[in-house]
């Protein structure tokens, strides 16, 4: 390794790689080489390098620790609309006895009118809309369900009762739980795929949607995972909220202009002036008519599935 001609050492410098070992590693009754080698192309995860002393052979173990944290996503808590046990009938009927111009249009300021809206229709929505709440596992795998879930819990008593007790009949009882699972992923799995199968082939599905699925059933996808880590001001990065600041405060600072760019003075009246702008209910229902109700709700926090389900009622008003 000291010898810059070496072929060795030309190839881990053509790869980018760099070896964090120096001292011997075998050794014999006369000499000792450090031919048991750790090379790295990040050089700064490495904590420590040690050699150890030689055990059952000539050659000592290296010990390498790395500086090295993952980042895990955990299950969280989100609440939802439960449209299955929506009352639309009801719905619409309350938003049709509701006296509009009282409510909403009571005010000159079009950010008032607004917010009034906005509370009036959240105010009964969630009347006759009720939400759930339900635990979103992002680590999960598509097919898994609440089924699989507890019967793994099970399984896992049981495993642990049969190695505590080692009693024939827990082990028995741990195989009929083992092989069940088994049988529900498979299950699983199948059902999946012929669910993803039945919407490939559906007509009316987006394009969008189409391909995402088409991708993750031939797992033609590009890698476009964040980098592993990054390096600054001495320090190492892993979890991505970390790695964005970074990110966004150095192109925010080589962003900044020192000098502000002269504004060209020009009195000269626009050529052409918008007085005012048309917009008719057909228009508004008409982009109401194409919402995709599987988008996610706005800042506003009205879903599109509400908007489209009630537009032709509050359009009258």
């Amino acid at each position: 390794m000291s010898n810059s001609s070496n072929s060795f050492k030309k190839l881990l410098n053509r790869l980018n790689l760099e070896n964090v070992v120096w001292e011997s590693t075998n050794f014999t009754t006369q000499t000792g080489t450090c031919i048991d080698l750790c090379v790295t192309n990040r050089k700064n995860l490495i904590k420590s390098v040690t050699v150890l002393t030689p055990i059952c052979s000539s050659h000592s173990p290296v010990s390498v620790e790395i500086s090295f944290k993952t980042f895990k996503q955990h299950s969280f808590k989100r609440q939802i609309r439960d449209f299955k046990r929506a009352d639309y009938e009801g719905l619409k009927n309350q938003l049709n006895d509701t006296d509009w111009d009282d409510v909403v249009f009571n005010s000159n300021n079009i950010n008032d009118v607004y917010m009034n809206f906005v509370k009036t229709f959240e105010s009964t929505v969630n009347r006759y809309i009720p939400t759930k709440t339900i635990t979103v596992r992002p680590n999960d795998k598509p097919f898994m369900n609440n089924l699989i879930r507890n019967k793994i819990r099970h399984r896992n008593r049981i495993h642990h009762k049969a190695k505590t007790s080692n009693n024939p009949d827990h082990w028995k009882k741990f195989r009929e739980i083992r092989n069940e699972i088994i049988s529900l992923v498979r299950k699983a799995k199948d059902d999946y795929k012929c669910k993803l199968t039945s919407q490939l082939i559906d007509k009316n599905i987006p394009p969008g949607k189409w391909w995402r699925i088409a991708k993750s059933v031939s797992n033609f996808t590009k890698n476009r995972d964040s980098p592993p880590f990054l390096e600054h001001d001495g320090q190492i990065f892993i979890h991505p909220l970390d790695k964005s600041e970074i990110l966004n405060n150095h192109f925010a600072d080589i962003a900044n202009i020192d000098i502000e760019p002269e504004i060209p003075d020009n009195n000269e009246p626009p050529p052409c002036h918008l007085n005012k702008f048309v917009i008719t209910e057909k228009e508004i229902l008409d982009q109401l008519k194409i919402l995709n109700v599987n988008k996610p709700a706005g800042p506003d926090s009205i879903s599109p599935r509400i908007l489209k389900e009630v537009a032709s009622l509050f359009l009258n008003h």
